[in-house]
């Protein structure tokens, strides 16, 4: 019995840094959501002056992606993070002009977690962003929130940056 508490003190210590360390990270930098904004009279707004991107919109005629990274998108209560908000805000023009078709929200983790664990993780990180999308205007009858945990990874899980890489939340929607 201590061997099991003592293996569980371990893991649980484990996790915990390895979380701490993740999110200490920065994430690469990606096309801002917010250009500068020119008015008549003023100056354009330097980049270093933007705040940071916590999403990244990606467009093609037939479909649009928009990825919200979890480490900065989520706090630890699993709710959105006000400056991820107001992205998401912005960037809801972008969504709503997309059409009547169906929104994935699709979010995935990292290999941290067991699959039970990362499949729940994933599934109400899903249902935040849907309750969000819903909250704006989007019908509950297009959103399919679904939570993917450890699948579909796009980078490797043997670093740290890897592994942020992989916390992620995809909405997707098709023309």
């Amino acid at each position: 019995m201590k061997k099991i508490k003592l293996i569980f003190c371990c893991l649980f210590f484990s996790a915990s840094f390895l979380l701490t360390a993740c999110t200490s990270v920065p994430l690469q930098q990606t096309p801002t959501l917010h250009p500068s904004k020119t008015a008549k009279g003023k100056k354009n707004v330097k980049k270093e002056n933007m705040p940071p991107t916590f999403i990244q919109l990606i467009k093609n005629p037939e479909r649009l992606r928009v990825i919200l990274y979890s480490d900065v998108c989520f706090r630890s209560n699993g709710r959105l993070t006000i400056e991820c908000s107001n992205q998401l805000k912005n960037a809801m023009k972008t969504i709503k002009q997309y059409g009547d078709g169906l929104v994935q929200v699709v979010a995935y983790t990292d290999d941290i977690y067991d699959p039970q664990t990362a499949e729940k993780v994933s599934q109400r990180q899903a249902d935040f962003v849907a309750a969000f999308l819903w909250s704006k205007g989007i019908a509950s009858q297009r959103l399919r929130p679904i939570g993917f945990g450890i699948h579909d990874p796009i980078a490797s899980n043997r670093s740290v940056k890897a592994s942020a890489a992989n916390r992620r939340v995809e909405i997707t929607l098709v023309k």
